[in-house]
């Protein structure tokens, strides 16, 4: 069964929820969002949860220079979400939601925006493909034509061109295998190569309706769309203060032929774009993303256009609303045109991939001089860390540090004139992360979280451990057959995810079998948040002790009589005795001046994290400072260890760089 079908009012979120209450438990194998401004924290509330839950591999992609988000916002793209760019000379513009499950498929082709305007408060237009039982319509057909020509059309990084490859191979392979149906009128225009308007019947027609938000400055589409259909009457829709128009120009461009304005009520800003004609008794209507504009309708995205996607079906209902006030083309007046926003970034960096051979960045075009890349955690100020160097002339780059999933990136680089060029932000795409949950996930796995820690610490816990090991050995040998990558899965068809590294899938199975703290333990595989300076850059100038809020009075006094042994009684570290340099806060602190002193073995703190541990038993007492005293074994004095936080220790330290470089603060994670 299949249908394609114009709808106002319904949003993409509701395909996803109707997905999640079938009665036949489908799972969803892809999910594909495309438009032209995205906001991600958005999508990270309403689409991708809901997507990622019922196993979907999930791709968002909108114009690079568009984006309505804070990098610090943007909590799962890359962890759990492909993000990425398109670039081309004018604007990405595309509105696309795609399913593809296991037996159906649903395609949403029309004006809305992956925001909340675009999917809730606006009143967009819709064409709706369903498809049921291995069904498939000549509009997926057509999708994957263009899917698989997009990347030789516009600007893309290259896993994001291959993720785009591949679903046109699933909805090709599924158009191919499909039964044959009847042979429906709708399909679906594109511009890559030609520009729409030359892919419209010539008239003359007997009457033709238009509206779209956005009429060119020129009136220059609205001329050649007349000059091609040449109707007999004419009616162009317009919200008189909402709608970016110029009278003059419409005037200029409509003179000479039959045409009334409509002026629509403004309940609601009104989005969806169309034209539709009347011929022979048949209605016709051109719908999807494209506006009134010449770079919209005249111009193909290989000769600077928009990148536009549309859908041209037969015996539509009327799509003009019938309520409105009519007026003649001569008493239209007024100018609303609105300029053209954009985020300014003439620096486009379109995505980053990380796996086991390092960080991968790609470029939009290749820059005259050297680009800078930069990484942070969370993308939040004063995170930023220069990672390297994109040579110049190169627009794709690898450095050997591979880089959190998710982390933030962004490009600098200096103009020849000297001013300063800077990217956008992406996020780290992990393949791996990103993967399709498919029905090995629910396999065999130890039933309890464990830590290296507790394994050590905790006999009860290690006792545990090895009976669920054992478990976890008798259900893997009883499998026969040997597990599927997250790369893909055979329900999914003969087209499987590339690009995802093997060495990678095997951890990722080490994870979820094992857990990811011993897979850590094991390989070796654990990545700091934090991006680390070289140690021998570094000095530890401040070492500031905090007081438990839970601790009384008395036990704080009793801390404060403690205090050093004179410092003739200590006896300085043999040759047989090994000792462990530490710097501390040399007679001034303000000089950058330091020195270094020695801890004994029995006074070090073991700790199995991999921050470096301090100890300040050994130190000289500094006037007006209460210290403890060595060899103190209460809770209070194994409290005055510089641990990390996951160690509950009340300490803090300062890293200062050296006298003459930028001051940085790193706090234990």
């Amino acid at each position: 069964m299949s249908a394609a079908q114009h709808t106002r009012f319904a949003s993409p979120v509701t395909l996803l929820r109707e997905w999640s209450e079938r009665s036949d438990q489908q799972a969803l194998h892809e999910a594909l969002f495309l438009g032209f401004t995205v906001d991600l924290p958005f999508l990270e509330k309403v689409a991708i949860p809901v997507a990622r839950g019922l196993g979907a591999r999930t791709a968002v992609i909108g114009d690079a220079t568009q984006g309505l988000y804070d990098p610090v916002d943007v909590r799962m793209a890359g962890r759990s979400y492909l993000h990425g760019l398109a670039s081309c000379r004018r604007a990405f513009h595309p509105k696309v939601v795609l399913l593809i499950g296991e037996h159906a498929c649903r395609l949403a082709v029309g004006s809305g925006n992956p925001t909340l305007s675009g999917w809730g408060a606006n009143d967009e237009l819709w064409t709706v493909v369903e498809t049921e039982d291995d069904d498939s319509h000549a509009l997926l057909a057509d999708l994957a034509d263009w899917l698989d020509a997009l990347p030789s059309a516009v600007e893309l990084a290259p896993w994001s061109a291959i993720h785009l490859t591949e679903l046109a191979a699933l909805l090709t392979e599924r158009h191919v295998n499909a039964p044959a149906g009847p042979e429906p009128g709708a399909r679906l225009l594109h511009n890559l190569q030609a520009s729409l308007l030359d892919q419209l019947p010539l008239g003359p027609v007997d009457e033709l309706h238009a509206y779209a938000p956005f009429v060119d400055e020129a009136g220059h589409a609205l001329g050649a769309l007349v000059g091609r259909l040449t109707p007999r009457r004419t009616i162009l829709g317009l919200q008189p203060r909402w709608s970016s128009y110029d009278a003059g120009a419409i005037k200029r461009a409509l003179d000479g032929f039959d045409t009334q304005i409509r002026f629509l009520e403004e309940t609601r800003m009104r989005h969806g774009k169309f034209v539709e004609w009347q011929t022979d008794g048949r209605r016709y209507a051109l719908t999807g993303s494209p506006n009134l504009t010449r770079a919209a309708l005249c111009t193909s995205t290989r000769d600077g256009g928009n990148c536009e996607l549309a859908v041209l079906a037969a015996d539509t209902a009327p799509l003009l609303p019938d309520e409105g006030r009519i007026t003649s083309l001569a008493s239209l007046t007024g100018r609303t045109i609105r300029p053209f926003e954009s985020t300014g970034h003439t620096l486009v960096l379109l995505g980053a991939k990380t796996d086991s051979d390092g960080l991968h960045v790609s470029l939009a075009h290749p820059q005259p001089l050297p680009v800078v890349i930069s990484t942070s955690p969370d993308g939040s100020p004063g995170s930023w860390t220069r990672t390297g160097t994109i040579p110049a002339g190169a627009s794709t780059c690898s450095f050997p540090l591979p880089e959190v999933p998710g982390a933030a990136v962004r490009a600098t680089c200096t103009r020849l004139d000297g001013t300063t060029a800077e990217s956008a932000v992406v996020f780290v795409y992990s393949p791996v992360h990103c993967a399709r949950r498919h029905s090995a996930d629910s396999g065999p796995r130890l039933r309890y979280d464990y830590t290296a820690q507790a394994l050590f610490a905790d006999e009860r816990a290690a006792r545990r451990f090895e009976t669920d090991l054992l478990r976890l050995r008798e259900l893997t040998a009883a499998a026969s057959a040997p597990r599927v990558s997250p790369a893909g899965h055979a329900a999914a068809g003969s087209v499987t995810s590339s690009g995802v590294d093997r060495w990678d899938a095997y951890l990722a199975d080490c994870r979820r079998m094992i857990g990811a703290p011993l897979t850590d333990l094991a390989f070796g595989t654990s990545q700091l948040d934090l991006p680390q300076a070289p140690s021998s850059r570094w000095i530890v100038s401040a070492v500031t002790v905090g007081v438990r809020e839970e601790d009384d009075e008395s036990t704080r006094t009793r801390r404060r009589r403690r205090t050093y042994p004179p410092r003739a009684n200590r006896s300085p570290p043999t040759s047989r005795q090994s000792s462990v340099p530490v710097v501390a806060p040399g007679p001034s602190a303000g000089s950058g001046r330091s020195r270094a002193l020695t801890v004994q073995p029995q006074h070090r703190f073991r700790c199995g994290c991999s921050w470096p541990t301090f100890t300040s038993s050994s130190w000289p007492p500094e006037s007006g400072t209460s210290r403890t005293r060595p060899g103190a074994t209460d809770s209070a004095a194994s409290s005055k260890h510089l641990v990390p936080k996951t160690c509950r220790a009340r300490r803090t330290t300062t890293l200062r760089r050296r006298p003459g470089d930028d001051w940085t603060r790193l706090r234990p994670w």
